[in-house]
């Protein structure tokens, strides 16, 4: 794999020096120096994310990850991906994919988020691309009584979607999936998964070096969810626990670091 100080040096080319690029990033030309020289092999996070910024690219170009997935699956990698997020249902008004069952629906859920714990990010490159259809047309054939549910679960895939997209370096992506997360998960009536995936656009913020966004996002989210100042500690706080996830225990995780 090219280096990055290989990788800064030919993303400047001919346009900028070393000089013009260290002013443009308000880093130490040294920096630039001893990167593309090799003697040094990498920077602070901060100082890469605007070395990236002055050379127009994402972090995730700079740092040399793959744009790509070969799943050997047609119907897989991330310009499958690309398409489940991009869907024209609503303009040519033909419902793409097959519902399923709710039950199905979870199972399906649990074992994306199984496999994005278990670090298994190019199987779920082959198979949330027909997940995120079904269940888009699970949550438009449901009645009133189960559309709250499905649209958890769609939220949830939409955010599983996204947390996978930034390991695989598709940061564009990744914000377009965790957004639909959230505006997906306002149709359901779990304030807790909502917070949640605000929690993960910050951690998305953060990867993407918008650092002051990030934290305004993260205080904001937890001021909404942060119970009225006066209530005494030990009174008791009810979380309503969602529909599909009654009868067994559950631990939330934020999105992996």
């Amino acid at each position: 794999m090219q280096e990055i100080g290989a990788r800064i040096k030919a993303l400047r080319g001919k346009l900028l020096t070393q000089q013009q690029l260290a002013d443009a990033a308000s880093v130490s030309v040294d920096v630039i120096r001893k990167l593309e020289q090799g003697t040094r092999k990498t920077a602070a996070i901060g100082t890469l994310t605007k070395i990236a910024r002055a050379l127009d690219v994402s972090l995730p170009e700079l740092l040399g990850q793959r744009a790509s997935v070969p799943t050997g699956e047609a119907d897989g990698g991330v310009v499958a991906l690309r398409q489940a997020l991009s869907p024209v249902d609503d303009l040519i008004g033909d419902i793409t994919g097959e519902p399923i069952t709710l039950d199905d629906a979870r199972r399906a859920v649990d074992y994306a988020w199984s496999a994005y714990w278990g670090g298994q990010y190019d199987h779920l490159a082959t198979i949330l691309p027909s997940t995120l259809p079904q269940l888009r047309a699970t949550m438009h054939a449901a009645d009133a009584a189960q559309r709250s549910a499905v649209a958890e679960l769609l939220a949830r895939a939409y955010w599983v979607t996204g947390c996978t997209l930034v390991h695989l370096g598709q940061t564009d992506i990744a914000w377009q999936s965790i957004r639909l997360a959230h505006d997906t998960s306002g149709h359901g009536s779990d304030e807790l998964l909502a917070a949640t995936i605000r929690g993960s656009i910050a951690w998305q913020l953060l990867v993407q070096g918008r650092y002051d966004e990030s934290h305004r996002v993260a205080v904001r989210t937890a001021e909404t969810i942060e119970p009225p100042r006066g209530r005494s500690v030990a009174a008791p706080v009810r979380v309503r626990q969602p529909h599909h996830h009654r009868g067994h225990s559950v631990r939330p995780r934020a999105a992996r670091r």
